[in-house]
Parts: structure tokens; C-alpha cells; sequence
């Protein structure tokens, strides 16, 4: 069996494990230049968009993927006093949103984001391969 069909098995036996998705990365390309291609490719151009999806988008990531703990660190990695917002998780999610929407923040905002999530998607998979 080769690598491609073993991975295609695991994701196949394994796909319940990962509910927000699977992504391909094609690992004869520079690793760091397929994860921005990735993250291009779930959140666009990273241009400043006021679209409502956007927006919904962003606090659905941040409540998904962050802590109350790690949303306060992404306010201090943007710029953000983070006294300025609450401290209850679903209510910061959508106040950090909308105080980078209203500060003109919102391309630092999902560029932290990615970056993030990047790593955590690097972690899991060092994990999985390892185990």
C-alpha cells in the first residue's frame, strides 16, 4: 500500500475525528507555502471585508477554537486592551469582532488567527503521526 492510499484509508476510517474538515496539502511543495495556500483558501484574500459572513465567520472561529485564555492573548498580540471587553467567552468572541470591525482591525485580527490555527493544525498532525 502506498502513502497516498494510507492516508486516504485514515481519513476514511478517522473522518469523525476531525468535524471542521480535511484538507489536502501537497508535501512536495514547501510545507509553510501549502498551509497560506490553505488558509487563503478558508478565508480569502485576507482584503478588509465588512461582509456579515465574514463577520460571522470570525466569532464562529474564535468560539470554536479559543479559550477565554487565548482570545485574551490574541487582544494583546493585535493591540487590544483586553480591560476594554468582557471576559465571558461567547461575549468576547463577538466583542473582539466587532471592536476590530470598528478599529479597522479586522485583516490583523484573521492574520493572527491563521497563524494560529496553523500551528494547532501542525501540532495535531505531528501527533497523529507520532502515535
Amino acid at each position: 500500500m502506498g502513502k497516498t492510499q494510507l492516508a486516504v484509508e485514515y481519513v476514511y476510517r478517522y473522518q469523525a475525528d476531525y468535524p471542521d474538515g480535511i484538507f489536502w496539502l501537497n508535501a512536495a511543495n514547501p510545507l509553510p507555502q501549502e498551509f497560506a495556500d490553505l488558509a487563503g483558501r478558508l478565508w480569502g484574500s485576507g482584503a478588509q471585508d465588512d461582509d456579515q459572513a465574514v463577520l460571522v465567520r470570525l466569532r464562529q472561529t474564535l468560539y470554536r477554537h479559543f479559550d477565554v485564555a487565548g482570545l485574551q492573548v490574541l487582544c494583546f498580540d493585535i493591540g487590544i486592551e483586553r480591560e476594554d471587553l468582557t471576559t465571558r467567552k461567547n461575549l468576547l468572541a463577538l466583542e473582539l469582532v466587532d471592536y476590530c470591525r470598528r478599529h479597522e482591525l479586522l485583516d490583523a485580527l484573521q492574520t493572527e488567527i491563521k497563524r494560529r490555527l496553523a500551528s494547532e493544525i501542525w501540532i495535531r498532525i505531528e501527533t497523529n503521526i507520532s502515535s
